[in-house]
């Protein structure tokens, strides 16, 4: 390898290593209060299926909440959030209009698509079919 090829590889590398650490430590939120906690799990949840990819390349990707908010304290939200520690959803009515956004990764590391996930589960229960 010459000298430049050497040097190129090593910048690579760096800057590889920077963008993990962004990735895995820097992007993720932490939310400040339990609602905000549950919505971010509901906005995981959420984005894969907002997205809508093939299962192949649904093994490859990683969705991480980057953001959290609370934008109006009118109304309910309902949502399912995956419950810390066990390996099942719980059902939550939050009071107020929540939006997050989700990033998803390629091999846990690379920013491929963000999105946006608004509101939570719409309530079916009062619809009639005839």
């Amino acid at each position: 390898m010459k000298r430049y090829d050497r040097r190129m590889a090593i910048i690579i590398l760096v800057l590889f290593l920077l963008l993990s650490i962004k990735s895995v430590l820097l992007d993720p939120v932490t939310p400040s209060t339990k609602a905000l906690e549950q919505y971010a799990g509901f906005a995981r949840l959420a984005a894969p299926l907002q997205v809508g990819m093939p299962p192949l390349l649904e093994k490859l990707h990683t969705f991480r909440t980057i953001s959290v908010e609370q934008v109006s304290e009118e109304g309910d939200t309902l949502i399912l959030y995956p419950v810390p520690g066990e390996n099942k959803l719980a059902e939550a009515r939050l009071s107020g209009t929540y939006e997050a956004r989700v990033r998803g990764y390629l091999l846990f590391v690379l920013p491929v698509k963000q999105i946006l996930i608004e509101g939570g589960l719409e309530n079916h229960e009062n619809d009639t079919q005839s």
